[in-house]
């Protein structure tokens, strides 16, 4: 088809849409000019806007059906590196909306079943932009602000990625403003295999794998809150060092694993007590009944010694036995019972409180909340998992 006789069939195309009349439905197609590349030709090719109308549209796809697998537009690429839609603007690249109450606002598929594939793909040239910004406005219903979802043994389901490599940037946000609502809820559903609700990564030397910040000032929150529902599994796992900052608080034991020559691995437990305290241990000698003992100087500045302290003493050979005196901040005095002037060694063990915790005793913990919320957790992620199944079967 010519350029001539392309020209009036376009006219009569847009002056119908403006006019509002309804033609009966066919298929058509767009079409690529001979003078350009077809390399990057366009599939449709529509009238520019240039109304000043707040709602105006260049391009308009309405399906208004009530039933059926319909599509307002419906867009394909089959070049292995094109894309189905390419939407441009200075405000919004692209709006998806969705007024069901088990609706999606968008739906992104990658159906490959093999290949490094994305179910959808969306980047942000601006310093203060976002990649993907998604709202579900329902209040009620099964809703999703975005659901993404890949078929592929090697796909993703959501990819977020800020390349920048300076500045204060996110390789995805969420944000959930509801009180029992989740800002990221991840979901791996195969019952076996070495799946992952959430999997995140961070190759900076400086960088943090997961970043979890609680900003109420108030209430018992969390930072980071991991659960499991096996008697053998691990609420949080940490491969490699672990450090807290602040108390660490225990409802079962705190043991070390330590590996047997039969290859079999036992636990050893921590001892606990009422304070806070720390030990360290030592040896010395005897001299004519007496000995002068000083405090290693790093263990006391971990410690207390200014208030009372505790020393437990082994005689090591023939004596009338042990007792300490003089105890000091950085020493303390070691002689023999019965005025005995008996020259051997010793072992000792200096138990101290720890240095700022010092009138900590057996204190309150508040578990009534932490129970409130573990069951409340796990019955909303029931229900999570039994609607997800349903959505599946549909």
């Amino acid at each position: 088809m010519d350029m001539k006789t392309k020209g009036p069939i376009m006219a009569a195309v847009l002056i119908s849409c403006f006019l509002g009349i309804h033609g009966a439905w066919a298929e058509t197609k767009g079409y690529i000019d001979s003078g350009h590349n077809t390399l990057i030709g366009y599939g449709v090719v529509g009238a520019e806007y240039t109304g000043t109308a707040f709602d105006g549209s260049a391009i308009y796809g309405l399906a208004s059906a009530t039933s059926g697998y319909t599509c307002g537009g419906y867009f394909k690429n089959s070049s292995t590196s094109g894309m189905g839609v390419y939407a441009y603007a200075p405000a919004v690249g692209g709006y998806f909306q969705s007024s069901n109450t088990t609706g999606i606002g968008v739906s992104g598929l990658a159906g490959a079943t093999s290949g490094v594939n994305y179910g959808g793909s969306f980047g942000s040239g601006s310093t203060s932009g976002t990649g993907v910004r998604g709202y579900a406005y329902a209040h009620s219903g099964t809703n999703y602000g975005g659901y993404f979802q890949s078929y592929s043994t090697s796909g993703k389901g959501v990819f977020g990625y800020a390349s920048e490599t300076t500045g204060y940037t996110y390789g995805g946000e969420f944000h959930s403003k509801s009180t029992s609502g989740k800002g990221v809820f991840g979901y791996a559903s195969a019952a076996t295999g070495q799946t992952y609700g959430g999997f995140f990564r961070s190759s900076s030397t400086s960088g943090k794998g997961v970043f979890g910040v609680a900003r109420a000032i108030s209430g018992q929150t969390y930072g980071v809150y991991g659960q499991t529902y096996s008697p053998s599994g691990y609420g949080v796992f940490s491969q490699g060092n672990m450090k807290v900052v602040g108390k660490l608080t225990v409802t079962g034991t705190k043991s070390a694993v330590v590996k047997l020559k039969n290859g079999e691995s036992v636990s050893l437990y921590a001892v606990e007590a009422s304070e806070n305290w720390f030990e360290d241990f030592g040896s010395s000698t005897l001299k004519e009944g007496s000995a002068l003992v000083s405090i290693e100087p790093t263990f006391a500045e971990t410690v207390n010694t200014d208030m009372e302290y505790h020393v437990f003493l082994t005689p090591r050979g023939e004596c009338k036995g042990l007792y300490v005196t003089n105890q000091k901040g950085t020493s303390f005095e070691v002689r023999e019972l019965n005025g005995g002037k008996s020259d051997i060694s010793f072992s000792y063990r200096i138990v101290a409180k720890r240095k700022g915790l010092e009138k900590e005793r057996l204190a309150k913990v508040i578990e009534d909340d932490t129970t409130a919320m573990t069951t409340a957790e796990a019955e909303n992620t029931q229900k999570e998992e039994a609607i997800e199944l349903v959505s599946h079967v549909k």
